[in-house]
């Protein structure tokens, strides 16, 4: 069983996500771990064969420069 997170595959947007701040959209900037070291974003997903899984994404809001955390479930593939 493979897993992957469907916002790092383009399965899935972030229409859902509005700035608690001013309301308007979020945009994704990545999963965090990504900002951790020049080849984070290249490397694999290390997820275990399990459904709780989570893929940790930054989004923020192009606005007024709110952003946070937010847990993206994994799918299976």
């Amino acid at each position: 069983m493979n897993m992957i997170c469907p916002l790092c595959n383009g399965l899935r947007n972030l229409q859902e996500y509005t700035c608690p701040g001013c309301g308007h959209n979020m945009q994704d900037q990545g999963r965090v771990n990504g900002f951790f070291g020049p080849y984070s974003p290249y490397e694999e997903l290390e997820a275990a064969n399990s459904p709780d899984e989570k893929c940790v994404h930054l989004i923020s809001c192009p606005r007024c420069g709110n952003d946070f955390r937010v847990n993206i479930d994994l799918v299976e593939m």
